[in-house]
């Protein structure tokens, strides 16, 4: 028998985790401690503990990620060209949108991989008959009153879709 909510769970218990496992949240958590350690006796530990994550913070902010890892990954799998003449759907992940800061402005601000949502624009120009799909939501875990298809509705409205 399955539990009722339990997709609920696995959403909470799948964000908590992730939470838990980000490096950054560890090593904020070590420099915490480790300056918590600066005022007992086991100084030269605090010591070693801030300038470790401290390193590491600062390796993780100047070394471009995003290049070196997220890049090779959505690079894999070129854009086929040529385009088909036609298709019967296109589907869009949600995620560029910036969902605060466009509900306070009153209309779509975006992240650096607007390109889906622009592409997607265009795309439903070029094929008129196929369904549309955007896929988002919020991510969050507390703060639930803005959605991705809020903010990708208001681009898709000022770009004439």
């Amino acid at each position: 028998m399955i539990l009722p909510y339990m997709d609920t769970v696995i959403w909470i218990l799948s964000k908590t985790i992730w939470i838990l496992l980000k490096i950054d949240n560890w090593l904020v958590f070590l420099l915490i401690l480790g300056s918590f350690l600066l005022f007992t006796d086991r100084k030269a530990l605090g010591r070693r503990l801030v300038t470790i994550a401290s390193v590491a913070l600062l390796v993780l902010m100047v070394l471009s990620w995003n290049g070196l890892i997220l890049l090779p990954l959505d690079n894999r799998f070129p854009i086929p060209e040529p385009l088909p003449q036609s298709i019967d759907g296109i589907i869009v992940l949600g995620g560029p949108e910036r969902l605060k800061v466009s509900h306070a402005r009153g209309q779509a601000v975006l992240r650096d991989s607007a390109e889906r949502l622009t592409t997607f624009v265009g795309l439903s120009r070029r094929y008129p008959k196929a369904r549309l799909v955007y896929t988002g939501g919020a991510g969050g875990l507390r703060d639930q009153k803005f959605k991705g298809a809020d903010t990708a509705r208001m681009l898709f409205e000022q770009l004439g879709l």
